[in-house]
């Protein structure tokens, strides 16, 4: 996989409305923007670096995607680690497994486009929400809001996915994939996706903020935690309750005691 996205990207940042185009093969939920003749040469030539890669009976497998909104584009292999989805203006690429799909998910680049749409995350978010925790499984993704210009990446704790990013030789584009020598022939700085990480970019800009990622551990623990407080507050109203229980019975025999008294002979 490889993927570039340019500064100035997004709907928002260009300044002024774009035709819209239904791209052939791809759902027919999703519309992209049409790019200009020069960002279109720019995403294909970064495109071809996953291409040329490949031996030359792996080449007509790859499947390249222009997501619009600028020199913005994805190319990769289908297998059955990798999932993709397209919805309006977002597009998502999966790679790996999620130990769980939140009900009625295609895949789990599905369930990350729902989760990413409905709201689910903030830019400002410290961790990926994943149904009151955090997304379990091995694996590495990269979202594109093409209506706000924003690129969202993360990579699961452990780290098995391999994911490596870098930022053209003049700053211009933020390129990401699963191999780091196709990111060293236009990138001058290429690094390793830090593992148990959630980037955020600004709108319209490739730079952004990296936060962690809860682990499921963390998450269960605080789980555990939530419901020792639950039973701790249920055991401290239950016993209330008695004491409420026991003083209500001894005002009662205290009344009782009080109508049994022998009145004296006359």
């Amino acid at each position: 996989m490889i993927a570039c996205f340019s500064s100035g990207s997004g709907l928002d940042g260009r300044g002024s409305k774009c035709s819209r185009a239904r791209p052939v093969g791809i759902g027919s939920s999703l519309y992209l923007i049409t790019p200009t003749a020069d960002e279109e040469e720019q995403v294909y030539n970064q495109l071809a670096n996953l291409r040329d890669s490949l031996p030359i009976r792996l080449r007509d497998r790859v499947e390249e995607v222009l997501l619009g909104a600028g020199a913005n584009g994805i190319a990769f292999i289908d297998n059955r680690r990798v999932s993709v989805a397209f919805e309006g203006d977002v597009a998502v690429y999966f790679q790996g497994h999620l130990t769980k799909l939140d009900a009625g998910a295609e895949s789990p680049a599905h369930d990350i486009l729902r989760k990413y749409t409905s709201g689910q995350w903030a830019p400002d978010a410290s961790d990926v929400n994943y149904g009151g925790g955090s997304l379990a499984g091995e694996f590495a993704f990269v979202l594109f809001d093409k209506l706000s210009g924003r690129v969202v990446a993360a990579r699961d704790q452990s780290g098995t996915e391999p994911l490596f990013w870098g930022t053209s030789a003049f700053g211009e584009m933020l390129l990401f994939a699963n191999d780091r020598k196709m990111l060293e022939v236009d990138c001058s700085d290429v690094d390793a996706f830090p593992a148990g990480t959630l980037f955020f970019s600004k709108c319209g800009e490739i730079t952004g903020e990296l936060n962690m990622l809860s682990s499921v551990d963390d998450v269960e623990e605080e789980e555990e935690e939530e419901d020792d407080e639950e039973e701790q507050e249920e055991a401290i109203n239950f016993l209330q309750h008695v004491w409420k229980s026991e003083k209500s019975l001894q005002n009662l025999h205290r009344i009782g005691s009080q109508n049994d008294v022998i009145p004296s002979a006359a």
